[in-house]
């Protein structure tokens, strides 16, 4: 009796073990996993208020699934590349400016151009 209820459990030990690696296997067809796709950019401009005139030497800080920045040049064009897909936030830091957005946050599974600020000069 007791090798009839050993060879019972090590049956249903084997249908279980089966049926979650077949669950398992399933729920990853299903989801179907991505790669992230590489080589994404995110660019922009940074104007002065009521003009197309570009800001030099602003920086724009990236954070999100990539932490860094990058420093205006002199048309006001900023650009990161060699990005994966994800989430990202911009915003642009100086201390003589205000921006509008002062923060941009975008996901993006394609390249991003034209995140553009508005800065407006602070008086003192």
């Amino acid at each position: 009796m007791y090798n009839k209820f050993m060879e019972f459990k090590r049956s249903i030990y084997g249908i279980g073990l089966a049926m979650i690696l077949m669950l398992v296997s399933l729920f990853t067809l299903s989801c179907g996993e991505q790669d992230d796709v590489v080589g994404i950019t995110i660019s922009g401009k940074v104007t002065l208020t009521n003009t197309t005139s570009g800001v030099a030497d602003i920086t724009v800080k990236i954070t999100g699934d990539l932490v860094g920045s990058a420093i205006t040049d002199i048309d006001g064009l900023y650009s990161f590349s060699e990005l994966q897909s994800g989430t990202y936030y911009l915003e642009p830091v100086d201390s003589d400016y205000t921006f509008d957005p002062d923060v941009f946050g975008v996901f993006t599974e394609t390249s991003a151009p034209n995140i553009n600020f508005t800065a407006t000069a602070v008086t003192p």
